[in-house]
């Protein structure tokens, strides 16, 4: 009985490990999101987005991913949401000109 015990426990510790060992890295999922986003995939880009911000929630890339397929998808108050999410992260930590104008565009296009 207790050998029994002892596979199943060592199964399942096995199997937890390689799903932590398989989890994707963000150029990971940057990449797989774009290819599909060329391929007007826009359905799967965003069930891949959704993925990777369970993975990392707060992740700004990801937020202009999800706001992208959003906006892609059609859901434009969505897509809004989160440009104007995104806008206030990169006025909060100083980053580029270039990236607020960029989302400044696709805020004012949707």
């Amino acid at each position: 009985m207790k050998k029994w015990v002892f596979i199943i426990v060592g199964s399942f510790l096995i199997l937890s490990i390689c799903d932590i060992v398989h989890a994707k890295s963000i150029e990971e999922y940057f990449s797989t999101i774009k290819h599909l986003m060329r391929q007007g995939r826009f359905m799967d880009a965003h069930g891949e987005v959704q993925l990777g911000l369970k993975e990392y929630p707060d992740h700004p890339g990801l937020i202009y991913a999800l706001s992208d397929t959003y906006y892609y998808l059609g859901y434009f108050e969505y897509a809004i949401r989160n440009y104007l999410v995104l806008l206030d992260f990169m006025i909060e930590n100083g980053r580029a000109d270039s990236e607020i104008a960029r989302t400044h565009f696709k805020l004012a296009d949707s």
